[in-house]
């Protein structure tokens, strides 16, 4: 396989190496059945699970959760995967107010996207 101009340095050394673990069938090579799927309980459709959750982690001593964001609805609300909790939630920042876009206020319209915008630039 060639690489072309925009693909990485180190391709080549990484299909190089996925070749010999499956020659050598090591780790996911080794078993003919395919890799297990990650499967996460959305709580942004669902109000009831989400309260449940958050009353059990407001009883944690530590709140620190490690996350990826999915999503950006607008500059204050996300959507993020919390990988070791096997959920994925909605979050929105406190203190924040982003103008929300109207068709009879174009300047709102401007802000929300520039927002928008910045939130997927530092976020994403």
């Amino acid at each position: 396989m060639k690489t072309g101009e925009n693909a990485s340095k180190y391709l080549e050394d990484l299909l190089s190496s996925e070749k010999k673990a499956q020659d050598a069938k090591l780790c996911l090579h080794n078993s003919s059945k395919d890799a297990p799927v990650p499967v996460f309980a959305d709580l942004i459709g669902n109000t009831k699970l989400a309260k449940e959750y958050e009353a059990m982690i407001v009883k944690r001593p530590n709140r620190i959760f490690a996350g990826v964001v999915e999503y950006c609805f607008s500059g204050m609300k996300y959507k993020v995967r919390l990988e070791d909790e096997g959920r994925t939630i909605a979050f929105n920042l406190l203190g924040i107010k982003t103008m929300s876009s109207d068709k009879n206020q174009p300047i709102f319209d401007e802000y929300a996207n520039d927002a928008l915008q910045l939130a997927k630039d530092n976020l994403f």
